[in-house]
C-alpha cells in the first residue's frame, strides 16, 4: 500500500517525497514463455527508470539463446517505486539476471518470485555502507547474518565483530556448518568464522602471513554478496 501511495504522488507530482535508497519494483509482468523454450533460459538485463516509476528503457546485456526477448518485452511494462533523492524523485536504473522460466519449487507466484530478483539486485549493487543503513533499519534477527558481512566490507569492523559473534551466536557455533545445510548457506556461515579469525588477528596484533592466510581460508568459496 505504501509502494502505491508513493507512486500515486509521484504521479500527481508532490513535492518533499521521503528518500529511500533504490528503485522498487511494485508491479511485475511475467515474461511470455515461447513454445520449445529451455527452461533454463536466462537475460542479464540493464533496466532504466523515469521519475514516473515507469520503465523507459530495457536493454539485453547477455542472454541464453531464446530467452532475451520475451524477458525484455515483459520487463518494458514493469511499473516502481522510484529512487527518490533529496525528496525528488529522479531517473534511475537496475542491472539483473532473470530467469525466463519461474522456479517450480518456490510456492510464490511468477510475478512474485521476479519482484525478489529485482529488488534484491537493486540493493545488492548499493555501496557497502549504504547498504550497511538498508539492514539496519530491519528487524536485526532476520538480517543479522548480513548485516556481518555487510559491516565488513563497510570497513565497520567494531559493527563487524558484533553482528559476526551474534550471528554465530544465534546459528549455533557448535554445528557442522555443512551438514544439512544449503551450499550458499555453509558459504555464508564459513565466512563469517573466517572475517571473525581475522578481526581477533588484528585486535592481537598478528597481521602478516597468519593473518592473510586465515583471511584467505574464510573467503575462499565464500559468498560475496
Amino acid at each position: 500500500m505504501t509502494s502505491c501511495l508513493l507512486l500515486a504522488a509521484v504521479l500527481a507530482g508532490a513535492p518533499d517525497l521521503k528518500d529511500n535508497y533504490y528503485p522498487r519494483l511494485v508491479q511485475a509482468v511475467a515474461p511470455q514463455v515461447p513454445e520449445g523454450a529451455d527452461p533454463s533460459g536466462f537475460a542479464f538485463v540493464l533496466i532504466k527508470i523515469g521519475k514516473d516509476g515507469h520503465v523507459t528503457s530495457a536493454e539485453v546485456l547477455n542472454a541464453t539463446e531464446g530467452a532475451g526477448a520475451p524477458i525484455m518485452a515483459a520487463a518494458k511494462q514493469w511499473v516502481f517505486e522510484p529512487l527518490v533523492q533529496g525528496g525528488v524523485a529522479v531517473d534511475s536504473e537496475v542491472r539483473v539476471h532473470l530467469n525466463l522460466v519461474p522456479f517450480q519449487r518456490d510456492r510464490r507466484s511468477p510475478e512474485e518470485q521476479l519482484r525478489m530478483q529485482v529488488n534484491v539486485a537493486a540493493e545488492m549493487a548499493l555501496p557497502p555502507r549504504v547498504r550497511l543503513q538498508v539492514l539496519e533499519e530491519r528487524p536485526r534477527s532476520t538480517v543479522i547474518v548480513d548485516l556481518a558481512k555487510v559491516a565488513f566490507d563497510a570497513g565497520e569492523f567494531e559493527k563487524a565483530r558484533i553482528y559476526s559473534k551474534e550471528a554465530l551466536d544465534v546459528e549455533g557455533a557448535s554445528k557442522d556448518w555443512n551438514y544439512g545445510k544449503p551450499s550458499g548457506q555453509a558459504r555464508k556461515h564459513a565466512r563469517l568464522r573466517g572475517q571473525s579469525a581475522v578481526l581477533k588477528i588484528a585486535d592481537e596484533g598478528t597481521c602478516g602471513s597468519a593473518g592473510d592466510g586465515v583471511f584467505a581460508a574464510g573467503w575462499r568459496g565464500a559468498d560475496h554478496d
